[in-house]
């Protein structure tokens, strides 16, 4: 499999950062979107949300997740990491992510809910609401 190493300049808290990527030749082909490729960079380079402004980041790649195979099979398996290999959790952790608004979920979502109790370090419950605390991209 070709792959290549691209470098992605990043939103970070100060401005922007260039970091490295290396893609393979399915994500080169997505990366054409320059949304896309943020997306991957966000994704595939460990640590990112440390110096990144993660906020900003989200946006990319909850729009190339909608819109792109490949950035939603690298979340999809981020997630699925993240619980442990439970599929349904990693479903529900995903659809509590697209549906947090500014981080947050209401008290009733199922999916924070589900996701909450046995994984409180991804999504927190706080007074009325549920908190995103880790995206499952980061």
């Amino acid at each position: 499999m070709k792959s290549a190493k691209i470098a992605v300049e990043v939103p970070t808290w100060i401005g922007t950062k260039t970091v490295t990527v290396e893609l393979t030749s399915s994500e080169l082909r997505a990366a054409k979107d320059p949304v896309i490729l943020k997306a991957l960079a966000a994704v595939k380079v460990d640590g990112i949300s440390k110096f990144a402004d993660f906020k900003a980041l989200d946006v990319y790649v909850r729009e190339a997740y909608r819109r792109s195979r490949v950035v939603k099979r690298l979340v999809d398996a981020k997630a699925l990491a993240k619980v442990n290999g439970d599929e349904d959790l990693a479903k529900a952790y995903v659809r509590a992510w697209l549906k947090a608004s500014n981080w947050e979920l209401p008290e009733d979502d199922p999916d924070a809910e589900q996701v909450s109790r046995q994984y409180y370090k991804l999504i927190w419950k706080m007074g009325s609401k549920y908190v995103l605390q880790d995206a499952p991209w980061m």
